[in-house]
C-alpha cells in the first residue's frame, strides 16, 4: 500500500488549491464578460433598449424619398426647426455641425446629421438646399406633408406649434437634438443648452457602449 508522506500531502494540497483558484478565476472572468457595462453617463438622456419611431414618408432636400430606412446602418443626429427661425435654429445647427467635426477629429468616425423642418409650407426642398450649407454641406434637410411630420414628431416626443402674429406666423418648437442608432431607434435625447464638445463626447460614449453591449 502506498503511503502519503507529509511532503506529498503538501504538494497535493497546493495543487488542489491552485486548480480551485484557476477554476474560480475562469468563472469570474466569464461572469464579468457576460455582465453588462454601466450605461454611459451623459449630459442627455440615454434610452436603454432604444425607442421605435413611427413610420413616415418625407423627402430630403434633393427631392429623394426620406423614410425610416434612411436611419438604418449608421448613427444619426437629428434636430427639428425651420429656415425662418431667427435664432434658436441657427445656434442649434452651428452647434451640431461643430460637434460632428469634433467627433470626427477625436474618433475618426462621424455621424449623419439631419434637419427636419416643422414649417413645410415655407421650407420646400430647394429652400433647405440653399439654407443648410451655411452650417455644413453634409446636413440633410427633410420636408414633406405636415401630417407626416406630425406623425414622426409625435412618436419622438418633439413639440411644435404654429403661432400667428402681425399677419404672419412663426413656429414654436423643441430644440432638442436626438441620437438615432443604426437600427433606426431613438437612443438618446439632448436638451439645450448644447455644447459642441459635450455633445461630441456624449455621442462617442453612447456609440461605444451600444456597439459593445
Amino acid at each position: 500500500m502506498f503511503t502519503f508522506t507529509s511532503g506529498t500531502r503538501r504538494v497535493l494540497l497546493l495543487g488542489s488549491l491552485a486548480l480551485a483558484a484557476a477554476a474560480a478565476g475562469f468563472w469570474l472572468a466569464a461572469g464579468l464578460e457576460r455582465a453588462p457595462a454601466e450605461p454611459p453617463r451623459i449630459s442627455g438622456t440615454y434610452l436603454e433598449g432604444g425607442r421605435p419611431m413611427a413610420a413616415f414618408e418625407l423627402w430630403d432636400h434633393q427631392g429623394a424619398p426620406f423614410t425610416p430606412t434612411r436611419f438604418r446602418f449608421q448613427w444619426t443626429l437629428v434636430t427639428f426647426g425651420f429656415t425662418y427661425c431667427p435664432d434658436v435654429c441657427p445656434l442649434t445647427l452651428s452647434t451640431l455641425a461643430e460637434a460632428v467635426r469634433q467627433l470626427e477629429a477625436a474618433t475618426g468616425e462621424g455621424v449623419e446629421t439631419v434637419f427636419i423642418t416643422v414649417d413645410p409650407e415655407r421650407d420646400p426642398p430647394e429652400q433647405l438646399r440653399d439654407y443648410l450649407p451655411f452650417f455644413d454641406p453634409g446636413i440633410i434637410g427633410v420636408t414633406g406633408e405636415m401630417s407626416e411630420i406630425r406623425r414622426l414628431t409625435g412618436s419622438l416626443g418633439i413639440a411644435h406649434m404654429r403661432r400667428d402674429y402681425n399677419g404672419g406666423y412663426t413656429v414654436d418648437h423643441s430644440s432638442a437634438i436626438l441620437l438615432i442608432n443604426p437600427e433606426g431607434q431613438l437612443q438618446a435625447v439632448f436638451t439645450p443648452p448644447h455644447s459642441p464638445a459635450t455633445l461630441a463626447e456624449d455621442v462617442a460614449a453612447v456609440r461605444d457602449y451600444w456597439e459593445h453591449r
